[in-house]
């Protein structure tokens, strides 16, 4: 923990140090100050005072809000922005900051439709119209915006350079009162779904003689002792599932998923962005179904059939692996066609945000000297 004296007075805040990566590529270099929110930078001054709020004045408001709430009025900017977008404190905070709009852009597939996040306030960018009409209807004290995934959008779209299926990680850790396949030493555990979707890859990709390859969460790691230690995780986890070593891609996911001819996802946003770029993608979406979690199912809140052209909600091996074969074989032409036509159900594509750029100009008109 860093302790600093004041923070410094910049037009823009990024809200979380730890998600702001693609936030930075929105904003011109020297206009934006970074809010830290995981006791990374802590301001003495400020704590104190929040804390003189709460006790002595008898402030019926939590410390944490107490505490950006006077950070954020101390800089006075003109726009508040996170990339994490299941961060409570940041819609709390805006009944305190009238000077400042608020921007939160969509991180996740289904954190803020939970009923702990009920609470959303300011502008919102969605991934999807789906999402846009399930928040529209369930969220009345904010603004809906489709615009699709931020990092996507401000990622180069590279064709696929190599003849193998990558596998997006979702290792996690699931605590002891969930379903559990088995218990692993380490301290993750093997859900049905992940082991299922190995199972079948690994035939896959053995009947169609190519590699299977694993795209890491560990990039997105800030700190490098977390990183390594899920790196190790991820290592062992699927060599206890697959009973073999397995290429595992560490660097960033946007860039080298994208060289890969068919990409797997199993509850990832990643897949979502990839299949807005027009990468081919198939979602094995098989929590919804060992799990019992609807909200797990594929492009949820949606009503989708368990099966489509390229997705399973549903365990039937031989079905799995007859769709995933097909999409492999299919030909460029046929899936983009495809891919048009679910493309602003699943992720919508905004080259270079330019569409989320104006609507954050018609909302605030004096972003617009500070965006890139």
């Amino acid at each position: 923990m860093k302790l600093s004296l004041l923070p410094k007075r910049k037009k823009i805040i990024l809200f979380d140090n730890q998600t702001c990566q693609s936030l930075k590529k929105l904003f011109k270099k020297n206009s934006y100050f970074i809010l830290h929110c995981r006791k990374e930078k802590v301001y003495p001054l400020f704590a104190i005072f929040s804390l003189f709020e709460k006790f002595i004045l008898k402030q019926k408001v939590p410390l944490n809000v107490l505490y950006y709430k006077n950070l954020i009025n101390f800089i006075k900017p003109i726009a508040c922005c996170t990339n994490q977008d299941s961060l409570r404190v940041f819609y709390e905070i805006q009944d305190y900051c009238s000077y400042t709009s608020f921007f939160a852009f969509q991180q996740g597939l289904k954190d803020l439709l939970t009923e702990k996040h009920n609470q959303i306030k300011g502008n919102y960018f969605c991934l999807n119209e789906n999402y846009q009409r399930y928040l529209n209807k369930n969220h009345k004290n904010a603004s809906f915006f489709c615009t699709g995934s931020l990092s996507a959008n401000l990622t180069k779209i590279k064709k696929p350079s190599h003849n193998k299926i990558a596998y997006i990680s979702n290792i996690n850790h699931y605590s002891l009162d969930q379903i559990i396949y088995k218990k692993i030493n380490y301290g993750q555990y093997i859900l049905p779904s992940n082991y299922c979707n190995l199972q079948i890859l690994k035939q896959v990709a053995e009947e169609l003689n190519t590699t299977l390859v694993i795209i890491s969460r560990s990039w997105r790691e800030i700190n490098k002792l977390e990183k390594n230690k899920l790196l190790e995780a991820e290592k062992k986890y699927f060599f206890n599932i697959l009973g073999k070593k397995i290429k595992i891609e560490t660097k960033n996911s946007y860039l080298t998923s994208q060289k890969y001819k068919l990409i797997i996802s199993d509850n990832s946003s990643l897949g979502y962005e990839l299949f807005g770029l027009g990468h081919k993608v198939f979602f094995m979406h098989l929590q919804s179904y060992f799990l019992l979690k609807k909200c797990s199912r594929f492009n949820w809140p949606a009503k989708n059939k368990s099966f489509g052209p390229f997705w399973a909600n549903e365990f039937n091996f031989v079905k799995i692996k007859k769709l995933i074969k097909k999409l492999w074989f299919m030909r460029n032409k046929k899936w983009l066609n495809i891919n048009n036509q679910y493309k602003k159900i699943v992720s919508v594509y905004d080259k270079n945000a330019k569409n989320l750029k104006d609507t954050m100009q018609k909302i605030r008109p004096n972003l617009k000297p500070y965006l890139r």
